[in-house]
């Protein structure tokens, strides 16, 4: 895929394709909302998830940088809290209107909804 070589030389090259803000976004809706099929099925979610484990470390001996860290975690407990106060009756996660509006806008997926 063009788009993963594209992120890969970006990595590369030291050149942010991904803001950070939107990596953390996007990573602690993965980590909250995993397991999910929606993910592996979508060749740029999938792209996506790969670049910013790379970029920011994040496997087994990796040390991610504390401000990403910070906005992860930040991220992680606003989704938890929020899916805490709103349950609903499919046992689906529901999901903070802007993690919805992310994963709309960047990969075509409407599942927190």
């Amino acid at each position: 895929m063009i788009y993963e070589q594209w992120l890969q030389s970006c990595l590369d090259a030291g050149i942010s394709a991904i803001s950070t803000d939107t990596c953390a976004r996007v990573a602690a809706i993965m980590l909250v909302h995993t397991p999910s099929e929606v993910f592996t099925h979508n060749a740029k979610a999938v792209a996506e998830a790969k670049y910013i484990q790379k970029r920011f470390q994040l496997y087994g001996t990796g040390t991610p940088p504390p401000d990403f860290v910070r906005l992860l975690r930040g991220y992680v407990q606003e989704l938890k809290e929020y899916a805490k106060e709103y349950k609903r009756e499919d046992n689906m996660p529901p999901s903070c209107q802007w993690a919805v509006d992310l994963f709309k806008e960047r990969y075509n997926i409407e599942v927190f909804v």
